[in-house]
């Protein structure tokens, strides 16, 4: 089950890698115009699958051999021009469910699981069009801030094989910057998508918390055996905020997947009938644009600090209005630390009970500490939601507010990076997604420079809760300034 099985081969290759459309939107651009072939999509993918095996991001493939039909089956009419997805490779991180694959969590507790049904972003993605290419990698039950587990090994960076891909959605990032999928299903609870597309020097979007229906994902499935059927309990930090979210290499591509997979669904309680709303150019005289270091928050790499500096001055040279808030969002990391400790990961520790030894260590270190006294969470909770609001009001006088993605530009497969003379590892890697994550609202991570050695570095665009189109024109202003994804590999 460790390797990719074989995808259905069309022929010989029709297109070179040079010629092929680089993003989700240029792809279904093409396909509606005649342009292309779904079967020259699929060999297109299983080239690139084949290809790039050795970074080990795809862990289950897809059988395609009836691509077209199953794309036609779920719409009628003139199916491609009225699907947001069609003919767009998709990859979903091995948390989320996919009808009749398996659905392991990278754990081996659950190595035979097999989801029976799509979870319900899964689900509107085929149904606009979008076809699944495989399940990727993740650390074990996603709690980590690499990629690697004992089921199916350690995913690789191939800006540089020696670094992480970052997490816990590392394979989705790795999938995405090489081309294997243009866009990817990962979740987001404490800068998994995040993470890793700074780390892959790609986009990656945390939507609002109940824009995108959660059902479907484990740990937090319930009690039914990981089936992918049970309503997402909202018992934890992690249930209420643990999102699906995407990965992409374009703001538009991000666009796309919102707009096919947003929206209230049965399954899901907390899930919102949100209109996403159409993307409109930023004017800029419309919003004031606050920024910070992120030092406040945690320690950050003086590249990093430089980066988001010389972006708040480009910004402020183009006409908008800039503010510096050197102590954004301050505390807000210590409280998510706080609340995330009392959750007590009950899934987890049923399925383990009494196979503890085959779970990796890091999992297996986290469910060893003892769990706090129920006394203070009411009081964690108090001050959290202190915290949050003070972000809220920041974000009303400031509808869009920027901050490093992490203090770091990469890590080792140890979990480990340098600032300056700190080693930082583990979560701590994460203190400016975390913060973020407590405030539950929207945020786009996009590369802005480049370290010296050559990795990206991104910023987190942060709006305000149900303002994904706000911050996406955002988002766009920065691609039309230059800044975003680039091609990381060389055509061959």
């Amino acid at each position: 089950m460790g390797s990719p099985k074989r995808l259905h081969f069309f022929g010989d290759g029709m297109i070179k890698d040079s010629q092929f459309p680089k993003t989700a939107t240029e792809l279904r651009s093409n396909l509606v115009r005649n342009e292309l072939s779904l079967d020259e999509v699929v060999h297109h993918q299983e080239t690139l699958l084949n290809r790039h095996k050795e970074l080990n991001a795809i862990v289950e493939a897809c059988d395609l051999t009836n691509l077209e039909s199953e794309v036609k089956s779920h719409y009628w009419g003139a199916y491609k021009i009225e699907q947001p997805l069609f003919g767009v490779p998709i990859s979903v991180k091995d948390i989320i469910a996919v009808k009749g694959l398996h659905l392991t969590a990278g754990s081996l507790l659950l190595r035979e699981n097999i989801a029976q049904i799509d979870a319900p972003v899964v689900q509107r993605a085929k149904h606009a069009g979008g076809f699944i290419i495989g399940k990727t990698n993740c650390p074990e039950f996603a709690f980590g801030v690499g990629t690697s587990n004992k089921l199916f090994g350690t995913t690789y960076n191939p800006l540089n094989m020696e670094l992480s891909p970052g997490g816990s959605s590392g394979g989705e990032a790795v999938s995405v910057a090489i081309g294997t999928s243009l866009i990817g299903v990962g979740s987001d609870y404490g800068g998994s998508i995040r993470w890793p597309a700074q780390c892959l020097g790609i986009l990656g979007i945390r939507p609002t918390p109940g824009r995108i229906p959660s059902m479907g994902q484990i740990p937090g499935v319930g009690s039914s055996g990981c089936d992918g059927e049970s309503l997402y309990p909202r018992t934890s930090l992690q249930s209420a905020l643990q999102v699906p979210g995407f990965l992409a290499r374009s703001v538009a591509d991000l666009d796309l997947a919102i707009t096919a997979t947003y929206g209230y669904h049965y399954s899901d309680p907390t899930s919102v009938p949100m209109p996403a709303g159409p993307i409109k150019n930023i004017e800029s005289t419309e919003l004031t644009v606050a920024w910070s270091d992120g030092t406040s928050l945690g320690p950050v790499d003086s590249e990093i600090v430089a980066a988001i500096s010389s972006l708040a001055n480009l910004l402020a040279d183009i006409g908008l209005r800039v503010i510096e808030l050197p102590d954004m969002f301050k505390g807000a990391r210590e409280a998510f630390d706080e609340l995330r400790d009392y959750d007590e990961l009950r899934e987890v520790r049923r399925l383990a009970k009494g196979q503890e030894e085959m779970l990796t260590d890091g999992l297996r270190s986290i469910l060893s500490k003892p769990l706090p006294s129920r006394d203070g969470y009411s009081k964690a909770y108090e001050r959290a939601m202190s915290q949050r609001k003070v972000a809220l009001e920041t974000l009303k006088k400031h509808p869009i507010c920027l901050l490093p993605v992490a203090g770091a530009s990469a890590m080792d497969h140890n979990n480990r990076s340098t600032i300056g003379s700190l080693e930082i590892s583990g979560f701590d890697l994460m203190a400016h997604c975390r913060a973020v994550s407590l405030i539950g609202a929207p945020v786009v991570s996009m590369p802005i420079a480049k370290s010296k050695q050559g990795m990206p570095i991104s910023v987190q665009v942060v709006a305000q809760p149900w303002q994904e189109s706000q911050m996406l024109a955002f988002a766009s202003l920065l691609e039309q300034l230059g800044f975003g994804w680039q091609q990381i590999l060389p055509d061959s």
